[in-house]
């Protein structure tokens, strides 16, 4: 009895053991997800930005208001053509 008991233990310790490692491989499993879908919408976030950018820059450069767009004038005619637009930074 007290042999078989030992053998028992033993097995109790190993499996206790193996339940650890599960664990952890679960845990595991849980960040390299989160980890993936940060991933993901850093992907969306950075290339959502990157769009953004090239439409104001095409606005800046080609949707200037009509104040501007004639001052752009002026400024080709007075400089004899060295600098030929005015233009403003979007939010400035």
């Amino acid at each position: 009895m007290l042999e078989k008991r030992g053998r028992f233990s033993e097995q109790l310790e190993t499996l206790a053991t193996d339940r650890r490692v599960a664990a952890k491989r679960f845990d595991l499993a849980i960040v390299e997800k989160r980890l993936g879908d940060a991933i993901t919408r850093w992907q969306v976030l950075a290339t959502t930005c990157c769009i953004l950018d090239m439409i104001r820059t095409t606005y800046e450069r080609h949707r200037q208001p009509e104040t501007l767009q004639e001052a752009s004038g002026y400024l080709d005619r007075l400089t004899q053509g060295r600098y030929c637009r005015v233009w403003t930074p979007l939010g400035r």
